[in-house]
C-alpha cells in the first residue's frame, strides 16, 4: 500500500507515531499510560485506548 494509506499505532509519541509520520504513514500514539505530549517533534493524533481508533479514523 502506498505509505499515504498506512495507519501506524504505537504507545510512544517520540518514537512510534512521530517516525511513522517522517515516514509518511499516518502516526498515532496510543496514550494508554497518561503521558503529556512531549514538547519537541511532530503533533500527532492521540488516542487513549483502541476503543477511539474507528472514530478516528472515521
Amino acid at each position: 500500500m502506498p505509505p499515504e494509506k498506512v495507519v501506524y499505532v504505537g504507545d510512544r509519541a517520540d518514537v512510534d507515531a512521530a517516525g511513522a509520520d517522517a515516514a509518511g504513514l499516518m502516526g498515532i500514539w496510543l496514550n494508554h499510560a497518561g503521558e503529556l505530549a512531549p514538547a519537541r517533534g511532530p503533533a500527532v493524533p492521540r488516542i487513549d485506548s483502541l476503543e477511539e481508533l474507528a472514530s478516528l479514523l472515521a
